[in-house]
């Protein structure tokens, strides 16, 4: 099962297990990437373009944070196939705002959707695995935002933060049960990636009809959907646990704060200033977001209709 599958990433991974032979449950609400104007014939347009070509998949319009449709959706999929063997939790929405100018419903919505959403996902397979005694594999998508912070995107950096989290308590819960939960953060030049970006990219496509050279020449899904692959097949069955990052062609797994990685903590006489410029040596510069950056509908471009 892939959510988001209609467009972007999700499309992308979508058509690369077809490649390799696999049905799909394809599964999205055809929200717009604020969350906003749920459009079941999304999926559904997808799901007749793919049968044409052979495809053997379902569909399902469920909304990730409807523990009900999701269930439901997966047992479409048992009574159709008998089984499934992995899920994709790539459906996610992002809004804009800082932690003085976002409202509330925002930061509620975007958490529901990209971490409670993911929980319920990887909840339901999970009851079905465990119940069946067969093995799976779980993949969240976690962000650059959730790794490193965005002011600008302060629910959006959380909840991806938050599924860093989820991920790694799945995986330690999980293992004994031969159900992998693995993470990637991806980059790839989708709608949701350009509805992030700054004010002037979004106003050089007012300005031409054309995206800025990050969407132009700007990453391919096809690599994030080939990492994904990967995790799921049958060979990354002792892979848990686990956080990638992709940058086209090129990955890497993240490690994680551990014992390993433990450092000594200098006497209180030399944490002021010796160690705090240790640290900043190994700091990158902070990165520079300007407050309220895109442009809304009041400047005259229609930010939420974008593709």
């Amino acid at each position: 099962m892939v959510t988001g599958a209609a467009r972007g990433i999700g499309r992308a991974i979508v058509e690369r297990l077809l490649e390799d032979g696999t049905s799909v449950l394809l599964m999205d609400a055809g929200v717009l990437v604020d969350g906003s104007r749920p459009d079941p014939t999304v999926v559904a347009e997808l799901r007749r373009d793919l049968q044409a070509r052979g495809a053997d998949v379902l569909e399902s319009a469920a909304d990730v944070r409807d523990a009900a449709e999701v269930e439901a959706a997966l047992d479409s999929a048992m009574a159709r196939w008998g089984h499934f063997d992995g899920v994709v939790n790539a459906a996610a929405i992002l809004t804009m705002g800082n932690i003085t100018t976002m409202a509330d419903a925002e930061w509620d919505r975007v958490l529901a959707v990209n971490l409670t959403g993911t929980m319920i996902v990887s909840r339901a397979a999970v009851r079905l695995w465990l119940r069946a005694g067969s093995p799976g594999r779980i993949i969240n998508f976690t962000s650059a935002a959730g790794l490193d912070g965005i002011p600008e995107m302060c629910a959006y950096s959380t909840s991806k933060a938050g599924v860093i989290g989820l991920t790694l308590a799945l995986a330690n819960a999980l293992a004994c049960k031969e159900i992998t939960v693995n993470a990637v953060s991806p980059l790839a030049g989708t709608r949701m990636a350009l509805r992030g970006q700054s004010h002037d990219s979004l106003r050089h496509r007012w300005d031409t009809g054309e995206w800025s050279d990050f969407a132009q020449a700007g990453i391919d899904a096809t690599w994030v959907a080939s990492l994904v692959a990967g995790l799921l097949s049958e060979e990354a069955g002792a892979i848990t646990g686990q956080v990638f990052r992709n940058r086209g062609p090129e990955g890497c797994r993240l490690r994680l704060a551990s014992d390993d990685l433990a450092f000594e903590i200098p006497p209180v006489s030399a944490y002021v200033k010796t160690f705090a410029e240790t640290l900043a040596e190994g700091m990158a510069p902070a990165p520079v977001w300007r407050a309220n950056d895109l442009p809304t509908k009041q400047d005259g471009f229609p930010v939420e209709d974008l593709p």
